[in-house]
Formats: C-alpha cells, sequence, structure tokens
C-alpha cells in the first residue's frame, strides 16, 4: 500500500517537473550538467534522479550536497511511467528555489 502511494507522488513529481518545462518555466532544470550547477548554486530545492544513478558517485555527492542546503532528493524507479519519462530527460531534473 505505501509502496503505491510512492509510485504516485514519484509519477507527480515526474509529471510536475515536465508541466514546469512545458511552461518554459525557469524553475526547473535537467540534464546531469544543469542540475550539478543549480545544486552547486544552492537553487536545488527538489532534486529527483532515477534509481539507476544512485549508486554514481558524483551524483551522490549532488544528493548529499541538496540535502545539506535543506533540499529533498526524491529517488524515481526506472519500473514506472514517471521513471520513463525522466530517463528521456537525462535521468535527472531539479526543481528550484529560484529561477537561474
Amino acid at each position: 500500500m505505501a509502496t503505491e502511494g510512492r509510485i504516485a507522488n514519484e509519477i507527480r513529481l515526474v509529471e510536475k517537473v515536465l508541466e514546469e518545462i512545458g511552461k518554459s518555466s525557469k524553475t526547473v532544470i535537467y540534464g546531469k550538467k544543469e542540475v550539478t550547477q543549480a545544486v552547486h548554486a544552492g537553487a536545488a530545492e527538489t532534486m529527483l534522479v532515477i534509481d539507476e544513478m544512485v549508486k554514481n558517485r558524483d551524483i551522490e555527492r549532488l544528493m548529499d550536497q541538496v540535502e545539506n542546503m535543506g533540499g529533498k532528493v526524491m529517488i524515481i524507479s526506472s519500473e514506472h511511467d514517471g521513471g520513463k519519462q525522466l530517463i528521456s530527460l537525462g535521468g535527472i531534473a531539479a526543481l528550484l528555489r529560484y529561477g537561474l
């Protein structure tokens, strides 16, 4: 039961990222290089990362940095549609506190 809620939450977050991209919003960013820059600038409020990338040392450091700056990290399962959509964005995205 809790798994269904988590998956629904993951899909909702990915949909929010896609919606913001669709609006050409400045408060969403995706791709490893872009997300890394946003995290270093302290702008990442919520970082979404696909489960397959979590073992990567660079990604681990980014996740720690987001959390150290009071942000949230959501690990998205690659098993559902939301995860597949995130993979199409490079497997990593962030909702930003402010536009960069």
